[in-house]
């Protein structure tokens, strides 16, 4: 599985935004702060926003915020956003036009590990992705919001 680059800058963009809660964003910021082109962020913004992961408000002040919570938007939310199909292999695509799909025994493992890949990436917020993933706790499901944990604890009364 390849995915593109507008996967990479679309969770770039979301982790930055996931940093400036306090305030709507505009795009020129994040393409000036991110060093992406603006065009390219015009693009994801848009595609980020019809997905439902962004709120854009509109004006001379306006700019983005996250739809939602960071510990409530998952890397599979953002890829699958932009990415028109999130498979491994052409036989496990929902559009697979593979001409030995008929005669070859593995597309069953295929999408099985498409599946995995699945998984792992919506256990996967953007408050994990504020900070280094360990593969163990991958594996095992052990995500636990480092970030989203420890400004919560802040909250609470003592």
């Amino acid at each position: 599985m390849w995915l593109c680059k507008s996967s990479d800058y679309a969770a770039m963009i979301m982790v930055f935004l996931s940093d400036h809660t306090d305030r709507v964003v505009s795009s020129t910021e994040i393409a000036k702060q991110l060093t992406i082109t603006q065009p390219m962020v015009m693009k994801l913004l848009k595609q980020l926003a019809r997905a439902r992961l962004l709120v854009a408000e509109r004006g001379n002040d306006g700019g983005y915020c996250l739809a939602r919570a960071a510990e409530l938007i998952t890397l599979a939310d953002i890829i699958c956003a932009v990415e028109e199909d999130l498979a491994l292999m052409e036989c496990a695509s929902q559009h697979s036009a593979c001409q030995l799909e008929s005669r070859c025994h593995l597309r069953l493992n295929w999408l099985v590990i498409n599946q995995v890949i699945l998984t792992v990436l919506r256990r996967i917020n953007l408050c994990d992705m504020q900070h280094p993933l360990s593969l163990s706790d991958l594996l095992q499901g052990n995500t636990t919001d480092l970030c989203c944990v420890s400004e919560n604890k802040k909250e609470e009364p003592a």
